[in-house]
């Protein structure tokens, strides 16, 4: 707890948003965080259920330009051991500026899925590979964090940059 008051002294330097983590019987979610300065970085990590609400909370701190690889971040989140099927997504504030992104892995094959990271004042965001050839597809989770409700414009296009498909969605605050 007093390392949590620290973050709140400390001015943020990063604040992202991962918007999707499972833990069940399938699936296990991978977190990697990077600092990206020469000072130690004191790392919040918060963890939401998918109706926005704050399950669980840690801290941890990241030595200058080191890296953190948390082993399934749910169950460290909540504590380790837990068995609990969890969906929601990750928000990370940090004193110093980091970068993160989560795995999520296939515990029967080790299977892994890039969740990449996004922040909060971003308005535009590339997803750079998608795939639907079998036995691979790609998903899409979009989270938002406002206090009202927005619009979101999704575009497929080919890898020559070809518009192919788009859509446009409604999320509730």
């Amino acid at each position: 707890i007093a390392s949590l008051g620290l973050v709140r002294s400390s001015p943020v330097q990063a604040d992202e948003t991962l918007p999707f983590v499972i833990q069940d019987s399938v699936y296990r979610t991978n977190l990697a965080i990077s600092n990206l300065d020469a000072v130690p970085a004191l790392v919040s990590i918060f963890l939401y259920d998918n109706s926005g609400h704050l399950a669980a909370q840690s801290a941890l701190q990241i030595s200058r330009l080191g890296m953190v690889n948390l082993s399934d971040v749910v169950s460290h989140v909540f504590g380790y051991p837990v068995d609990l099927p969890f969906e929601g997504f990750v928000r990370l504030r940090s004193s110093a500026r980091i970068t993160a992104f989560a795995v999520q892995i296939r515990k029967a094959n080790g299977d892994p899925g890039i969740i990449a990271p996004m922040s909060d004042d971003a308005s535009h965001f590339l997803l750079p590979i998608t795939t639907s050839i079998e036995p691979w597809s790609s998903s899409l989770a979009i989270v938002n964090l406002a206090a009202k409700a927005t619009v979101v414009r999704i575009s497929l296009r080919s890898d020559a940059g070809v518009l192919l498909a788009e859509t446009e969605r409604s999320l509730e605050a």
